[in-house]
């Protein structure tokens, strides 16, 4: 091998790593915004230090949430165009407006059926963002783990 063809390849992991870094990045910054709509949801409870009984505060979930997962989601449909994402992880920003959302828009009084289900919903999304994330670092495109990869790149 070449000293050319040793700087392509250096650059080609190079950039592969950017990518996975930016992926990582917008799946943390997901799971984060996930966290503070959890917040939001459970601070109603008095039991809670971040307790706010005058409801005001589900209006962030418009105004910051939302705006916020479809930055994290359009950056994930780009990504990957040079990166492969799982479907699922690519639309759960989008998933996450709707079901963050929703139980707020359909019950404007707040009741504790609205806040359990807000929080259910924003706990399993987050699992689900980690789960996907993992997979997706791990197995790649193939469905195969990266050692499994580079032992058929070798034959």
């Amino acid at each position: 091998m070449s000293f050319i063809e040793a700087f392509k390849n250096f650059f080609k992991r190079e950039k592969s790593i950017m990518k996975s870094f930016v992926f990582v990045v917008l799946n943390l910054l997901s799971v984060l915004v996930l966290l503070s709509a959890l917040v939001i949801y459970t601070s109603l409870f008095k039991i809670m230090p971040w307790y706010e009984p005058c409801g005001m505060q589900f209006l962030a979930i418009f105004m910051v949430f939302d705006p916020a997962f479809l930055i994290i989601g359009i950056s994930l449909l780009v990504l990957d165009r040079f990166f492969h994402i799982s479907r699922l992880n690519k639309w759960l920003p989008f998933i996450a407006i709707i079901g963050i959302s929703l139980p707020v828009f359909l019950d404007g009084s707040i009741s504790i059926t609205t806040i359990l289900f807000g929080t259910s919903i924003g706990i399993v999304l987050c699992v689900l963002t980690i789960a996907t994330t993992i997979r997706s670092l791990v197995f790649g495109s193939s469905g195969k783990s990266g050692a499994e990869e580079s032992r058929n790149e070798k034959k």
